[in-house]
């Protein structure tokens, strides 16, 4: 019995090794896809923020902007109540220019605003379904892999049983 138990539990302890080799290659691959799968996704991410932040900054530059005329149009109004337009050269048509500014620029801003509030809901669903998928695809990843560990224990188990001595086990 020595000769030939020896010999299965080598082909036992071969078998056991290439098993856990197959999988270690199997399970890196599909580490390695799903990371690729995630850093696209993460990547897209990042310049849609980047849009965004790009928006929101160009949002507040228009209301710095909105802020300023409407300042300067209340300055001019009250000059013009106070009764000393004349005297700073300050018009009726002057008012009522920077007021269509001031209107054209809360326009702007209200529209931005708008934009932005609306490219984030696109986002937010976009990116929910990315999310989505990329989970069920990880899910799925470590279904198959479990499917194989399984295969792989399957196919290995019969020699390894058959290789070891039952004696050699309880010493």
């Amino acid at each position: 019995r020595g000769g030939g138990g020896g010999e299965g539990a080598g082909k036992a302890f071969t078998d056991l090794g290439s098993c856990c080799d197959h999988l270690a290659i199997s399970m890196q691959q599909q580490s390695n896809e799903e990371a690729k799968k995630a850093l696209m996704v993460v990547d897209d991410w990042l310049r849609v923020v980047r849009g965004a932040k790009e928006a929101i900054r160009r949002r507040g530059e228009q209301g710095g902007v909105t802020v300023l005329l409407r300042q300067e149009a209340d300055r001019k109004t009250k000059v013009l109540a106070s009764g000393q337009g004349g005297k700073q050269n300050i018009t009726e048509s002057d008012v009522m220019e920077l007021s269509r500014k001031v209107e054209e620029s809360a326009s702007k801003c209200d529209s931005l605003s708008e934009r932005i509030r609306s490219e984030m809901d696109a986002m937010k669903r976009q990116k929910s379904s990315e999310l989505r998928n990329m989970l069920c695809g990880f899910v799925r990843v470590q279904v198959q892999y479990g499917s194989e560990v399984q295969k792989s224990w399957e196919r290995v188990l019969p020699s390894l049983v058959a290789g070891l001595d039952p004696d050699s086990l309880s010493r």
